[in-house]
């Protein structure tokens, strides 16, 4: 009778841990070759899932697939937790099977006036932030479900592996969300309305920007991305400060709807050889470098407010309009009715001489 007592107690006692890991937590993570499917409704605490992780990590698996409500990764975003991935050399984390995102907060600060929107995301310095560089040292790509709208602030600066982060439901990017991430190639989120300053700052390798529906783009958003060449922004209007500064690659830039173009919008872009602004009225000073320049549409009709050295190059101290065709509103020709006015004998417009003006309806 003792033995019979005895076998039942194992037989309890190997029910009660069966599916648990070496170090007595539960069974998080589920291995299907080299990707590890990790249930967010078995975790219990961020240590549990963090040891997981780990484990996992050691054994050589570099992609994962979450599944379950976000409390389970992160717990609750007021508690500031690490994340599980931190100095693991994890190279795709996909988000898609995860739901319960908490609400994040995109500020968008006009003169003294800070608007808040506040939709469901990723928490800022989520896989970021200042002194985070190397902390996720293989991270290349990211996927996230439709329920994502906001990526926070710093959410993935200094990620210098991350090439791809997909969200399709994607609206808003927050300040310096993706800066210095040095190895983004594209940025493709047609739904995305608004973005933070400096948010894509130093991403070196980026080529080409497709925001279709962006609207706002703050301070520095894509200042010193060297690489950059293409970008499609056809229903911004206007353009912050240093935008597009020291995009040194860019050589033909296109924006229909943008009316104001601020200081040092594209300061440094020394290849930029075509830029088309049809409803532009107001240009701060230093807002082109247009020592390259060929020519340059500020075709929209009636009175512009021109600041003095609007055309004047940072990089060389001097006007260099010379060389460049500028294209205006015929309303500019002499007797038009609209200022500046443009002297067609001497090519001479807005203080400044060029090649040649054109002068379109």
């Amino acid at each position: 009778m003792k033995k019979y007592y005895v076998a039942i107690l194992i037989i309890y006692v190997s029910a009660l841990f069966a599916g648990c890991q070496k170090n007595g937590t539960p069974n998080i993570i589920d291995r299907e070759g080299d990707t590890a499917i990790v249930d967010l409704s078995k975790v219990s605490s961020p240590d549990e899932l963090a040891e997981a992780i780990m484990e996992a990590d050691d054994a050589g698996i570099t992609k994962y697939v979450l599944k379950g409500d976000y409390a389970g990764f992160a717990g609750d975003p007021r508690d500031n937790v690490s994340n599980p991935f931190k100095w693991t050399g994890a190279e795709v984390i996909d988000f898609s099977g995860v739901y319960g995102w908490p609400e994040v907060s995109y500020e968008e600060i006009t003169g003294n006036e800070v608007n808040e929107i506040r939709e469901t995301g990723l928490p800022g310095i989520a896989f970021g932030g200042a002194g985070e560089q190397g902390a996720y040292p293989c991270l290349r790509e990211v996927v996230f479900p439709e329920e994502v709208r906001i990526i926070g602030d710093f959410a993935f600066a200094e990620c210098t592996a991350l090439e791809t982060v997909s969200a399709p439901g994607l609206k808003y990017v927050c300040p310096a969300a993706f800066m210095n991430c040095r190895s983004v190639g594209t940025v493709d989120y047609p739904e995305v309305e608004k973005i933070g300053v400096q948010a894509f700052e130093g991403c070196e390798s980026l080529q080409n920007v497709n925001l279709e529906s962006v609207v706002s783009v703050g301070n520095d958003a894509f200042n010193g991305c060297v690489s950059l060449a293409g970008v499609n922004m056809e229903n911004l209007t206007k353009l912050d400060s240093r935008v597009f500064y020291g995009c040194k690659s860019l050589v033909q830039a296109g924006f229909p709807s943008v009316a104001d173009i601020c200081s040092d919008v594209f300061a440094g872009c020394v290849s930029l050889k075509k830029a088309s602004f049809p409803k532009a009225s107001h240009i701060e000073k230093l807002a082109f470098d247009l020592s390259g320049f060929e020519e340059l549409e500020l075709s929209v009709a009636g009175d512009m407010d021109i600041e003095q050295y609007a055309f004047y190059s940072g990089e060389t101290a001097e006007i260099v309009t010379s060389a460049c065709t500028i294209v205006l509103n015929k309303d500019k020709m002499p007797g038009g009715g609209a200022t500046p006015e443009a002297d067609p004998e001497t090519d001479t417009w807005a203080g400044v001489q060029w090649q040649e003006i054109r002068f379109v309806d």
